[in-house]
C-alpha cells in the first residue's frame, strides 16, 4: 500500500495500525493498491461527541479530502463500504439527509457506483431519540444504519455464495413437499428450478446484528488496563460480512477511521492484510488488546449459535392492532411537550438501578459456594472490572448531578432523565454482562467483594435518587 515508508503504531503478522490522520497515510500510498476500504466514519450528529464527529452542515466538505484519496488508492475492482448512522435535525423531529447527500456526492462528483445499499438493523437498540420516541411519542425508535457498498466499476469482485443463510422453515417445507410451477399474481413466473435445494438461501440486504457482546474481549481488556473504550464500535459481524463477500485471502483491507480496530481484528482472523488508521491514541491503546491474545478468537456469527442468537424476528406490524379507542392525535403534531411528573420521569431510572442491585445479589449467591473457606485480603481477589465499574458509575452519576445543578428548568431535567435512561443503561448492561463472563471463569473469594460492591451500589443509588428528587421537586 505505502509508496513511502510510514512508521506503524502497531504491527501484526498481517496488519498495521497507524496513529495519524488517514488522509496523510493515504497520500503516501500507491495508486490502486487497496482491495477494500471498509469503515464507519464519525456520523454527522447535531451535537458534538468525543470521538470526533463533524457537524452536519460541514460534513460533506470535510469528507471530500477522503473521497479523493479513496478513489485514487482503491483498485478498479475493489469495494468501498461505508456504515453511516442517521441524524436528527436539532430541536425538531425531522431527519437529516446528510448520508443520502454523501452518497450522491460520491457517485456524481467522484465517479463511484452504488453496487447496493444495505441496512444494518440492531435488534438491541434502545428507543431513541428519547424526546421524540419516549416522551412525545411522535416517532418510532431509530434502529437501522445505512451501509453504502460502492465501487469504482459497475463490476467489483464479489460472491453472495460466501454469505448464504439457512433456509427458512417455510422454504424447507416447500423443498420437502414440492412446488407447482406457476405464474404468480405479481407477474413473476416461478419455474420448477425454484424448488431446487441449493443448500442455503441468498440473504437480503438487511443485516440483523445486535451491538451487544460482539466486543466483550475488547471491553475486558480496556477495563483491566483502566482504558476508556471507544464509544461507537460496530459489531464484528458487520465488517466480516463484507470482507467475506468481496475480498480474497491475501487482499488488503483499509479502515481509515479505525477506532478500536474491529476491522483489523476480523481481517487478521480471515487472513486478509489490513491497515487501520486512528487519530486518537487513547483508542489505539484499547485496540492493542484485540491482538495480544491470538489464540482467543473474536466474536463471530458462528459463536452466537451457542447462545441461540441465530435468528432475529420482526413482528408483523398488525399483531396488536384492534378496535380499542385511542386518544386523539395531538393537533400540533407533538410540538407542545407533555408534562411528566418528577416521580414518573425518575421511576424507570430507579427501577433499573434496583434491577442492577438484584442481579449483583444473584452473582454473589452464585459465588458463595466457592469461597466458604476463603480467608485473606479481599482486595487481592477483587476483579479489576469491579473497580473500574464503580469508578465509571460514580463519574457518570456525578456528571449528571452537576448538569442538573446548573440547569434547574423542569423540562431540561425531564429530558436529561430520559437521556440518562436511554444511554447510560446500555453501558451498564454491557459492563454487567462482561462481569458475568469474568466471574464464570473463576470467582473464588469474590462473594465478599460482590457483597461490598452491592452495598456501595445501593448507597450510591440512594444518594443519587435523593439528589434527583430534590432537583425535580
Amino acid at each position: 500500500m505505502a509508496a513511502r515508508e510510514l512508521t506503524p503504531w502497531l504491527e501484526t503478522p498481517l496488519g498495521r495500525i497507524y496513529h495519524d490522520d488517514s488522509v496523510n497515510v493515504m497520500r503516501g500510498s500507491e495508486d490502486a493498491s487497496v482491495d477494500m476500504i471498509l469503515t464507519s466514519p464519525p456520523f454527522a450528529l447535531t451535537r458534538k461527541k468525543d470521538y470526533g464527529n463533524e457537524q452536519e452542515d460541514e460534513y460533506l466538505e470535510w469528507f471530500r479530502s477522503f473521497a479523493v484519496e479513496f478513489g485514487r488508492i482503491l483498485k478498479e475492482d475493489g469495494s468501498l463500504v461505508i456504515d453511516l448512522g442517521g441524524a436528527w435535525k436539532p430541536g425538531i423531529p425531522v431527519r437529516s439527509l446528510y448520508h443520502f447527500k454523501l452518497l450522491i456526492m460520491l457517485c456524481e462528483e467522484y465517479d463511484f457506483h452504488l453496487a447496493q445499499e444495505f441496512y444494518w438493523w440492531n435488534p438491541s437498540k434502545l428507543p431513541t431519540p428519547a424526546e421524540w420516541v419516549n416522551i412525545r411519542r411522535v416517532r418510532v425508535k431509530d434502529a437501522v444504519n445505512t451501509v453504502w457498498w460502492l465501487a469504482k466499476s459497475p463490476w467489483p469482485r464479489a460472491s453472495n455464495r460466501r454469505v448464504l443463510q439457512p433456509y427458512s422453515d417455510s422454504m424447507r417445507d416447500l423443498l420437502s413437499n414440492g412446488y407447482k410451477a406457476k405464474l404468480r399474481p405479481s407477474g413473476h413466473d416461478i419455474s420448477e428450478k425454484f424448488a431446487r435445494d441449493n443448500g442455503a438461501a441468498i440473504p437480503p440486504n438487511l443485516i440483523a446484528v445486535p451491538n451487544t457482546e460482539s466486543n466483550s474481549r475488547y471491553l475486558r481488556y480496556c477495563a483491566e488496563n483502566d482504558l476508556r473504550a471507544h464509544p461507537a464500535r460496530f459489531p464484528a459481524s458487520v465488517p466480516e460480512y463484507f470482507i467475506r463477500m468481496a475480498t480474497d485471502r491475501g487482499d488488503l483491507v483499509l479502515d481509515p477511521f479505525g477506532g478500536s480496530c474491529v476491522t483489523g481484528e476480523v481481517a487478521e482472523r480471515l487472513e486478509r492484510k489490513w491497515v487501520c488508521v486512528e487519530v486518537k491514541e487513547e483508542y489505539l491503546r484499547g485496540a492493542k488488546g484485540r491482538f495480544e491474545d491470538s489464540q482467543q478468537p473474536c466474536a463471530t456469527a458462528k459463536n452466537s449459535k451457542k447462545t441461540g442468537e441465530v435468528y432475529y424476528r420482526i413482528p408483523h406490524p398488525g399483531i396488536l392492532w384492534d378496535d380499542t379507542e385511542h386518544d386523539p392525535l395531538p393537533a400540533d403534531g407533538g410540538r407542545k411537550r407533555p408534562r411528566i411528573s418528577p416521580e414518573a420521569a425518575f421511576a424507570p431510572l430507579v427501577e433499573q438501578m434496583e434491577t442492577l442491585a438484584r442481579e449483583m445479589f444473584l452473582i454473589r449467591e452464585r459465588a458463595q459456594a466457592d469461597d466458604q473457606d476463603y480467608v485473606g485480603d479481599q482486595s487481592k481477589c477483587q476483579p479489576t472490572r469491579l473497580r473500574g465499574f464503580k469508578r465509571r458509575l460514580n463519574e457518570r452519576m456525578e456528571s449528571f448531578e452537576r448538569k442538573l445543578s446548573g440547569r434547574p428548568d423542569p423540562d431540561w431535567i425531564e429530558d436529561g432523565l430520559a437521556r440518562f435512561e436511554s444511554y447510560a443503561w446500555q453501558w451498564l448492561s454491557s459492563e454487567l454482562s462482561a462481569l458475568r463472563e469474568e466471574l464464570g471463569e473463576s470467582h473464588h473469594g469474590f462473594s465478599h467483594v460482590l457483597g461490598d460492591f452491592q452495598n456501595e451500589v445501593d448507597q450510591r443509588v440512594e444518594t443519587f435518587a435523593t439528589a434527583m428528587r430534590a432537583r425535580t421537586a
